[in-house]
């Protein structure tokens, strides 16, 4: 997925106020016989709606941030991401290991993942260490 629906959705709100201007446009061409304002409306409404789109693609791909919100939202989409979860206690033991389909939350103290829609509450100490790793 290249774009989040708030993305799409944006750029179809640009687009239909656009689509107003090339509607006033084609009034005009009606009413006047002037055809400068239809291709005037027609051109500024493909650029700035193909250079948003362009940006928003762009921006996604290319940049963290952007690669973060495509990610979100496909966590979103999915519930969750496939990830492997370990808990390791200091002399290298694993504690706990978990491997599965679930989103994360991290707090202070503790984590919260939800897989099938059940929670499971993990507390940290500090002897141990969390290793959580997204599974392709």
């Amino acid at each position: 997925m290249i774009l989040t629906i708030g993305q799409i959705i944006f750029v179809g709100f640009i687009g239909l106020i656009g689509l107003v201007f090339i509607g006033i446009g084609i009034h005009i061409v009606y009413e006047e016989g002037e055809w400068s304002w239809l291709i005037i409306a027609i051109v500024i409404t493909v650029l700035v709606c193909g250079g948003l789109l362009s940006y928003l693609i762009w921006y996604n791909t290319h940049t963290a941030s952007g690669a973060r919100t495509i990610k979100d939202y496909e966590s979103e989409l999915n519930l969750g991401i496939e990830r492997n979860l370990k808990i390791v206690a200091d002399d290298g033991m694993i504690i706990y290991e978990r491997e599965g389909h679930f989103d994360i939350e991290i707090h202070d103290n503790y984590i919260v993942f939800d897989e099938n829609h059940q929670r499971t509450i993990l507390y940290r100490s500090l002897t141990t260490t969390m290793i959580i790793e997204e599974l392709e």
